[in-house]
Parts: structure tokens; C-alpha cells; sequence
């Protein structure tokens, strides 16, 4: 007889093995646990994945966050993609919030006009002015208006590409930001223009395509950008290839739309993925410099939405979570996708018309030049653009890199009742002309 010991899973490499090894654990791993979810027969054939994160709040001195408000998760066609993909998000949520205690960041308290005062090169200051009258006179509303007065945090970054010193609201820059009890809430921190790598240039590349996506997304929804239909042709045949060997042919249909830039490279696709029953409607997000790419990373997060949409809608069910407010008050990033997963595509078929599908062949040529050109392009546009290493030396030693970016002249993701209405930016969407609540978590 032979015997023979086996301790792993053939689904997994040894990279993501050795990984799991060094960040999974109950007690002490960065990520506390990973599960899956199940899907029906006629669901998506594709792993998704979801992840708790260790307790930063407890150095941070803050109350337990809710489960899953960190939003960890990952998606794809094998367990390793999907958990690769979690400890990815799992580093990166991880940085945004320890890089504070870390102590490698310079944070200041001071009015716009003081740091001006004081010689800062100032970033959004002029963007403080965000919401209407009749926003901030909102029973419920969740931010103050605040102007160049007014004493906040700042935080140093360095400036791209000339890497001078330059100071931005921490607020919105810092996710792990924590306000002193006087400093007023004036606008939504996420983690928008966040990425993790292996690699750091990758790690840049992936957060400066985020910062566009969000501001691709953020224009269309609430401003006059146009959702272009997309019908395969040769020129992503491989991709079609992909996702139809892996969705049921009787099964919910995924449906895809360009999202066009007003003035920054990169292709912003989202995948509304459709069904009779509840959940009725998911919407997944991708960007890339490739058509291809994009439209692959949009499949797999509308799949993976249309999931967490499963998820939220039990918790709803068994009072984990409160139930869907009025569409005037939805200021949290799960309850609208449980909103419009409830609604179907009816009910966002406004911005996401049906009409003749464009030829993918037709769409500009796939980008070149990386992350130089990406940079560059802010530069051209008159964008000032800022950037923050978020690596910490544990996140190193795992062999990760963090790079968080942000600007003031793009859209950042918002609660989905209060996009920022007197943002600049929106005029370069013909202007932002109503309210009603996006889908995005």
C-alpha cells in the first residue's frame, strides 16, 4: 500500500496557498475569514468570495464596524482568482486604515486660508462649496457646508508627476481619517483611486484607472453622459468567448455599456446584469487601457453584485440590516443595490436606454503608454493630481504595494441621495441634473 499525505487544494496554486498561510487566521490574520457564496444552477458559473478584515478599529479607537462594511470581496472563473482577489482587497482596505497609525502620514489641522497663509501648495479648497441650499437644508442630511474658514485636517501628499509637497482635506483623501469632534463632516471619504499590487507601478496604474472610472461613472449617472450599448465583434471575441462558456444560457444576461470620459484615457465599461426574480438587477464596473480587459473586470463585479444583492436582501430580511429608506434618503452603499436589485432595470433604464449596440470595433483604439500616460493626461486636462505610498512594512513583507490617489477635479463615489451637485466637474458632463439614487456599491 502507498500512502500519501495531502494538505492542499488542487484549485489553488502554491502562491495563493502560501498567501492564505500567512494572512488568514481567526485571531491574528489580516484577513479574519473568507467565505463563498452559493450560487443557483442558473447563475454565473464563477467563484465569489467575500472577506473579513482584521480589527484596525481597535488601534484606531473606534466601535466595531458593521460586518462586511468594508466591502472585501472577489470574483472569478477559479477559487484562486476569487481568493486572490480577497486578500487583494483585503491589504488594501488594511492600508487605507492603518496607514494612520502607521505614523508615516503628516496631518495638520487648519483652516484653507491658514494653510494658504503658511506657504502649503492647497488642494480642494475651492471645492469645499459641493452641495445646494436646498441639499444641506435636508432633514437627515448626512454633511455641513463649510468654507475657507473653516478649521479641518489636512494631510501632506506629493504631488504627480513633479512629487512637490502638496496638502489635501484628509477627509476625502484618507478613508482611515478620524474627525475631531468640532471638525464638521463636508463630503464622504472612500476608497476610490485605491489599489494593491504586487507590483507598485501596477499598483499606481490600477488606482489612477479607478480614479477615472468612478469619475466616468459618477458623470454619467448624475450628469448628461451617455451610455453607449455594445455589441461583440471580432475585436472581442476572446472576451465574449469568456463569458459566455461561464454564464447559464437560461440564466441572467449580462448586458454591457461604454461609459465615455469627458477628457481622461481608458475605457469605463459597466455590465447591468438582468433577471425576473429578485435580485432583478446587479451592475458591475471595469476600467482599463485595454476594451477587453475592461469588459472582463465589468462581468465579473456585475456577477459578483448581483450576489452581494442576495446577501444584503437576507440580512434585510432577518433585521441585520434596516430596510430600504426613500430613494430622497439612501446615503448607505448596500441598500441601494438592495433598492434597484427589488426595482429591475426598469428602474434605471433612463440612463441605460435600450437602443441600436455600437460595434466594439468601433470604439476608439486600446490605449498606450501605462501609467505615464495616464499621469500625463491629468496634466494635459489641468488636473492637479496627488498620490500617498500606503505600504506599510507588514503589507511589504507580504510583498504588496498600496497606492492611493486623488484629485480634485474628478467625481469621487457617493452616498447614492447626495451626489455633490455644484462640483465643478459635473460641467464637463453637461452638468448634473437630478438626484435620483446610482447603483453602485
Amino acid at each position: 500500500m502507498k500512502a500519501r499525505v495531502y494538505t492542499g487544494s488542487r484549485q489553488l496554486s502554491l502562491r495563493t496557498h502560501r498567501l492564505l498561510d500567512r494572512m488568514l487566521a481567526p485571531a491574528t490574520g489580516l484577513c479574519q475569514q473568507i467565505g463563498f457564496l452559493m450560487r443557483s444552477p442558473l447563475e454565473a458559473r464563477l467563484a465569489v468570495a467575500g472577506g473579513d478584515m482584521t480589527g484596525v478599529h481597535v488601534l484606531r479607537g473606534l466601535g466595531e464596524p458593521r460586518s462586511g462594511s468594508h466591502h472585501i470581496g472577489g470574483c472569478g472563473p477559479t477559487y484562486d482568482e476569487a481568493i486572490i482577489k480577497t486578500l487583494g482587497e483585503t491589504v488594501e482596505r488594511y492600508a487605507q486604515q492603518s496607514v494612520i497609525v502607521d505614523g508615516r502620514v503628516r496631518i495638520q489641522r487648519a483652516s484653507y486660508q491658514q494653510m494658504l497663509a503658511a506657504g502649503h501648495r492647497v488642494l480642494g479648497g475651492p471645492g469645499f462649496d459641493l452641495f445646494t441650499p436646498a441639499q444641506l437644508a435636508r432633514p437627515g442630511f448626512p454633511f455641513t457646508a463649510i468654507d475657507a474658514r473653516t478649521s479641518i485636517g489636512w494631510v501632506a501628499l506629493s504631488s504627480l508627476p513633479d512629487h512637490g509637497e502638496c496638502w489635501a482635506p484628509a477627509q476625502v483623501a484618507l478613508l482611515g481619517y478620524r474627525r475631531a469632534p468640532d471638525e464638521p463632516r463636508f463630503m464622504l471619504g472612500v476608497s476610490t483611486g485605491t489599489a494593491a499590487h504586487t507590483d507598485p507601478v501596477q499598483a499606481l496604474e490600477r488606482a489612477l484607472l479607478e480614479l477615472i472610472q468612478i469619475d466616468s461613472v459618477m458623470g454619467h449617472w448624475y450628469g448628461r453622459g451617455v451610455a453607449v450599448p455594445l455589441a461583440a465583434d471580432e475585436r472581442t471575441r476572446a472576451v465574449t468567448a469568456v463569458v459566455q462558456r461561464h454564464i447559464h444560457r437560461d440564466g441572467p444576461r449580462p448586458r454591457f455599456y461604454w461609459l465615455p470620459n469627458a477628457d481622461l484615457p481608458g475605457f469605463t465599461i459597466a455590465c447591468l446584469v438582468e433577471d425576473d426574480v429578485v435580485p432583478k438587477l446587479g451592475v458591475g464596473l471595469g476600467c482599463s487601457l485595454r476594451l477587453d480587459r475592461a469588459i472582463y473586470s465589468a462581468f465579473l463585479e456585475g456577477m459578483a453584485v448581483a450576489q452581494l444583492a442576495k446577501v444584503i436582501l437576507f440580512r434585510q430580511a432577518v433585521g441585520d440590516l434596516p430596510p430600504t429608506p426613500t430613494p430622497e434618503a439612501l446615503y448607505d452603499l448596500d441598500l441601494n443595490v438592495s433598492h434597484y436589485a427589488v426595482l429591475g432595470a426598469a428602474a434605471v433604464r433612463r440612463k441605460f436606454p435600450d437602443g441600436q449596440p455600437v460595434r466594439t470595433s468601433e470604439l476608439p483604439a486600446d490605449f498606450g503608454g501605462g501609467t505615464r500616460c495616464l499621469i500625463e493626461s491629468f496634466a494635459k486636462t489641468n488636473k492637479a493630481l496627488a498620490w500617498l505610498d500606503m505600504t506599510t512594512p507588514d503589507l511589504r513583507s507580504l510583498g504588496f504595494y498600496v497606492a492611493r490617489v486623488w484629485s480634485p477635479e474628478t467625481l469621487s463615489l457617493c452616498f447614492p441621495s447626495a451626489p455633490p451637485l455644484r462640483h465643478s466637474r459635473f460641467g464637463a458632463y453637461g452638468a448634473a441634473d437630478h438626484e435620483s439614487p446610482h447603483p453602485y456599491p
